[in-house]
């Protein structure tokens, strides 16, 4: 059974709502992303979401757009997102996901990525910017299913009906949904029609449905609960991580009782 199936299982027989969160590759240096994951995966997290950096993550906010300049500017490469994975892959039980954006797939060659990916130790993929059609085209989608990789796709509320029918063909693990249209960020509105839109979701597509964009609180979460299986958070957190004004050990402390207070 896949890793990420057996999380989802565990999360079901818990009767909870699953919590994914997200780091970026060296932001904001790599020591402190593998801590960071550790205090995620050992405070409540079920999922890591590790983004590649890219120079332009077009779905992301300014939150993650300066974590991502950030990483960059520290000389993060692809390899590099890599080597964090096959470390913490052995350091946490929980699945860990790559994030990003196909041009770094494309770059590498999407053999070469799959093949590696799945010796470091990651359990799926999510990439927004390459919808599932396209990734077939690209034999991304093979290759995902070559190295039993689950491939996570992101739907809106402006998914329509023949899309949806199509995704449920198509992915694998999980499909994330976006709260509300635009870009990653805290303090943002949740759609207006959430309920409605993710319960046509789930008419169609078999599979759980993980949550984000916006999501930073218990009470967002509990509000997401009856119709969502996971709820994603990631600038919230990154946000701390990027707080100046506080040192590494404060920001570990922070992010631990940001993620205690979510339970």
């Amino acid at each position: 059974m896949k890793k990420i199936t057996e999380q989802l299982e565990k999360i079901s027989k818990e009767k909870r709502t699953g919590l994914m969160t997200h780091v970026v590759a060296g932001c904001p240096e790599m020591t402190m992303t593998e801590e960071i994951i550790k205090i995620m995966a050992e405070n409540g997290a079920d999922f890591v979401e590790i983004q590649i950096p890219f120079s332009d993550p077009v779905a992301d906010g300014p939150v993650m757009m300066e974590a991502n300049e950030i990483a960059l500017a520290n000389g993060t490469k692809v390899a590099d997102a890599f080597k964090l994975a096959e470390k913490m892959s052995k350091k946490v039980d929980i699945p860990l996901l790559f994030m990003g954006y196909f041009n770094n797939v494309y770059k590498m060659g999407v053999k070469k990525f799959c093949k590696t990916a799945k010796k470091a130790g990651i359990s799926g993929v999510i990439f927004p910017d390459i919808p599932f059609d396209e990734a077939k085209k690209e034999g991304f989608l093979e290759e995902i299913r070559k190295n039993g990789l689950d491939f996570i796709q992101v739907v809106s509320e402006t998914t329509s009906v023949e899309r949806l029918k199509e995704i449920s063909k198509t992915a694998s693990g999980l499909v994330y949904c976006t709260a509300r249209l635009g870009i990653t960020g805290l303090h943002a509105k949740a759609s207006d029609n959430l309920a409605g839109y993710l319960k046509r979701v789930k008419k169609y597509v078999k599979l759980p449905l993980a949550v984000g964009f916006g999501i930073s609180s218990k009470q967002d979460i509990q509000n997401i609960a009856k119709n969502a299986d996971i709820a994603v958070i990631g600038s919230a957190i990154m946000r701390i991580s990027l707080d100046k004004k506080l040192s590494n050990k404060q920001k570990l402390k922070k992010i631990e009782e940001f993620l205690r207070k979510l339970k």
